[in-house]
């Protein structure tokens, strides 16, 4: 018996000449399935199965609704954790220039405020974040026509991917206060990453609003890929931009107060 993985998410091993099939999936509107299916090929032939049989297989329902399963899969993973800490080592890598050497005293020097570096690194963040989502995106879509599953698309994806780039712009604001005050490179990410699971955890706990991170969660539909309602859409809003406005003022309240260091 050979146990072979395939995409992650199922188990092919070969049996007396037949190839046996199990998995075990989490639907994004279903609930959880259990799947069991068997796949007879020719015993001559070794090659893996076709994507499309592969998906259809794990996700026996119709086109929108298997895109509704591999959003909640990648969203997921991408919402929850790659995300997360893409912000944080983006917002390391913006600062790192002003804390090598003595380049910190210079920009204490400029005839620059400090909200315009502050603001002017935020907005070169939330730009290289508008690229990832595309790109992620255009990853998504093409996920799907390679699994066969191209006949139509969540009609709350822009919401999604809209959403998200709103809530990673309020990570990338604390992300970017703690890169400021955080000579290290690599500290700064490795909060990231705690507050990760700190948010999921707040999500879990019912107070995914209230949270950075757990914004995130809601905003990218990665948990719960049901819409958000009018109220949950608007305390959504405001709590994105309470955590914004918050954070900068702090930080660049900071940053006018910091001297120029030995």
């Amino acid at each position: 018996m050979i146990l072979r993985p395939v995409c992650g998410i199922a188990l092919f091993w070969t049996d007396g000449g037949q190839d046996h099939f199990r998995a075990k999936s989490l639907s994004g509107i279903g609930g959880q399935h259990q799947l069991s299916a068997m796949c007879l090929r020719d015993s001559r032939h070794h090659g893996q199965p076709q994507p499309a049989a592969v998906f259809s297989r794990v996700f026996p329902f119709g086109g929108v609704r298997q895109q509704y399963s591999l959003w909640s899969q990648v969203g997921l993973l991408y919402g929850e954790f790659f995300l997360p800490v893409l912000v944080a080592i983006l917002c390391s890598y913006v600062w790192r220039l002003e804390h090598l050497g003595k380049n910190w005293n210079m920009i204490m020097v400029a005839p620059v405020s400090g909200g315009c570096i502050f603001f002017a690194k935020w907005i070169v963040v939330a730009v290289m974040l508008g690229i990832v989502q595309l790109f992620f995106v255009a990853l998504y879509v093409a996920g799907g026509l390679w699994a066969g599953i191209g006949d139509g698309l969540p009609g709350e994806l822009a919401g999604w991917l809209f959403r998200g780039w709103i809530a990673s712009l309020t990570i990338a604001t604390l992300q970017l206060a703690l890169s400021m005050g955080i000579r290290s490179f690599a500290v700064p990410v490795g909060i990231g990453l705690c507050a990760a699971f700190a948010g999921l955890g707040m999500y879990v706990m019912h107070l995914g609003m209230f949270f950075p991170h757990s914004l995130l969660t809601n905003g990218m539909g990665a948990l719960n890929q049901s819409s958000l309602t009018p109220g949950e859409t608007a305390l959504f809003a405001a709590m994105n931009l309470l955590f914004m406005l918050g954070i900068s003022a702090v930080s660049i309240g900071r940053l006018r107060r910091a001297d120029v260091v030995g």
